[in-house]
């Protein structure tokens, strides 16, 4: 009878494990903590004519520094450079960052040791009041004492149309689906929204988007475009 008794509580245990799997409840992939845009938008469609690029690098770039200059110094060092290597109108001012060599200890994870290294200063594209994210169109400068990288990607464009964007409700849809033009690998979900806005997204090509300002279960600040068109 031992047996049967011991198959009786398997069968029970089982049931359990079902009635506990089948409450539950499935955590959702996006929270919403901002208004969606309810007004109809038109964007403009561009083609591309062309594309500028130009870089520089010097040999110093990883060298650790004494000291670096203050953030607006670094920053006019920036601008008399791009003042000589052409700074377009439409480059807006994104992000000034101090970037530092770390030294780590292996075992106990702790950081030991900090040397300056250079002040990066990025722009990115703004076309007619819309923000462009993506890596298509971007320029960045680190500077020390004087300019040691610099890097210019930046499409030329030609106004061909204007036409009526999707409704943002729609593109939070396609985001919660997934549909996303730059999603990163092991997206951590669920996404917290914070802005969405309408502009493009700027790779190979340009791409009218909505953007969505959010943060990860990791705590990693994105820019998520899903296409508004």
């Amino acid at each position: 009878m031992r047996v049967a008794y011991i198959a009786i509580a398997v069968s029970i245990a089982l049931s359990l494990v079902g009635i506990a799997t089948s409450f539950t409840i499935d955590q959702p992939r996006v929270i919403l903590k901002t208004e969606i845009p309810e007004k109809p938008a038109k964007i403009s469609l561009y083609i591309q004519k062309g594309e500028e690029r130009d870089f520089y690098i010097s040999d110093d770039l990883m060298k650790p520094k004494e000291s670096l200059p203050s953030n607006e110094t670094a920053l006019k060092i920036a601008e008399e450079f791009l003042t000589k290597r052409g700074l377009p109108d439409d480059a807006k001012l994104t992000t000034i960052e101090r970037v530092e060599l770390k030294g780590l200890n292996v075992k106990t994870g702790e950081i030991v040791s900090q040397k300056p290294l250079f002040v990066s200063i990025k722009y990115k594209r703004t076309l007619n009041g819309f923000p462009v994210v993506g890596p298509g169109d971007e320029i960045e400068v680190a500077v020390a004492k004087d300019v040691l990288y610099f890097s210019k990607k930046w499409k030329i464009l030609e106004r061909v149309a204007d036409v009526n964007a999707i409704p943002a409700s729609e593109a939070l849809k396609k985001l919660e689906k997934g549909e996303i033009l730059n999603k990163p690998m092991g997206l951590a979900y669920p996404i917290t929204i914070h802005r969405i806005e309408l502009g493009y997204y700027s790779e190979k090509e340009l791409y009218p988007a909505w953007i969505f300002h959010c943060k990860d279960s990791a705590g990693e600040d994105l820019k998520l475009a899903v296409g508004a068109i």
